[in-house]
């Protein structure tokens, strides 16, 4: 599971890195946890506008261990408070600055299994509207009634369906 994490992180700041060298001016990282991308940012990064799109439970718990940590945040850093299952795409990110047409990046990783399918086909419906040189990078899981044998097996082990949103 590490490995997975690791490799659709890599994966998605080089799919970052070339959509910023054809003129991409906003990263926008959906359901973003702990994302660590804006404190190592690399040099070509820095023009970017990074918006960290979560809960507003998540992020008011991320902002204070950076204030513990004494880390202070990027000049191109925003925090977007939104809930995916009660809030547009669309509303929420606007009221924290994102633009609707800037192209932009978005990044939609380890999220779509927590949500109903009308939630996802909204932000999928919403990044639709974004200028067409903006791209998104995003997994997903199988509903756990199409997988069968080994598959299945894992997937029961792994507890997607069963996190709150």
């Amino acid at each position: 599971m590490r490995t997975h994490v690791v490799l659709r992180s890599r994966f998605t700041e080089d799919r970052l890195a070339e959509a910023a060298s054809r003129g991409i001016t906003q990263y926008v990282i959906l359901g973003a946890g702990f994302d660590t991308f804006a404190y190592r940012q690399l040099v070509w990064a820095k023009a970017l506008k990074i918006f960290k799109v979560d809960q507003p439970a998540t992020q008011a718990q991320k902002q204070l261990r950076l204030e513990q940590a004494g880390m202070a945040l990027p000049p191109n850093l925003s925090f977007a408070g939104i809930n995916f299952e009660h809030e547009s795409l669309r509303d929420g990110p606007l009221r924290n600055g994102v633009s609707l047409t800037e192209p932009s990046f978005f990044s939609w990783l380890g999220v779509t299994m927590y949500l109903k399918e009308d939630a996802i086909d909204a932000v999928l419906w919403t990044i639709a509207q974004f200028p067409p040189e903006s791209e998104i990078a995003f997994t997903f899981a199988q509903p756990p009634d199409s997988l069968s044998g080994p598959e299945s097996s894992f997937h029961a082990t792994v507890n997607f369906y069963h996190s709150p949103v």
